[in-house]
């Protein structure tokens, strides 16, 4: 069954390995587990990256809201450890209501997070969701994941012109949304026989319409 990867960003002051994120530049945490001990605390499983991983841990060790850490592997640019978190995160905030995270990622105090949806009426429920709790919401990208190609539901296709459907539905299959891109802009407008300003023109137009019904 095809779905949707909606990555999106926020500031979260509240959980202590994104705040010291914005302390220490070229660093970046990505979370790799999580599991509830008790009340609102999860025991988080995460990797530290980069030249200043070993400062990152020691400053880790007295940070208000984090507990019981344990450095699982080190290296000098990298650690994976554990800690028990008590403030409530984002990773947290959508574990509890249904929606757990494919990835999470922090970096300079901000989270770029990933989740997997079904459809496009999904995709709009998540992001009003987090823009509930989080007003610096930053919706990043929507990929399409499997071979049924983009899911253009009733929250989301209404009012594409048929070019412009035809140009997003070209650019997600041939990964232009993707994080390491694997098609340029100009290659799809040649193989599409457009020009690259024309193929960017109708895209633009596309993802203003589907992106406006995600976020109304």
């Amino acid at each position: 069954m095809a779905s949707l990867l909606v990555e999106f960003r926020v500031a979260s002051d509240g959980c202590p390995l994104v705040r010291l994120t914005r302390d220490f530049e070229n660093v970046e945490v990505e979370y790799l587990d999580m599991a509830r001990t008790s009340g609102d605390a999860f025991l988080e499983v995460f990797e530290v990256r980069g030249s200043r991983a070993g400062a990152f841990r020691d400053a880790l060790m007295t940070a208000e809201g984090i507990s019981q850490i344990q450095v699982k592997e080190e290296a000098s640019d990298r650690i994976v450890g554990q800690a028990v978190i008590a403030l409530r995160c984002i990773r947290t905030v959508l574990a509890q209501d249904g929606w757990m995270p494919s990835r999470v990622l922090a970096a300079g105090g901000l989270e770029t997070i990933s989740v997997s949806v079904s459809d496009l009426d999904e995709a709009r429920d998540l992001v009003n969701h987090v823009q509930a709790h989080y007003p610096s919401f930053e919706l990043a990208r929507i990929t399409s994941q499997g071979s049924g190609g983009f899911a253009f539901g009733k929250a989301g296709g209404g009012g594409l012109t048929a070019r412009q459907e035809e140009v997003l539905r070209r650019a997600l299959s041939e990964g232009y949304f993707d994080s390491r891109r694997r098609k340029s802009a100009k290659e799809i407008a040649d193989d599409m026989g457009i020009d690259r300003s024309t193929f960017a023109r109708h895209l633009r137009a596309a993802m203003r319409k589907v992106l406006s019904n995600l976020v109304d």
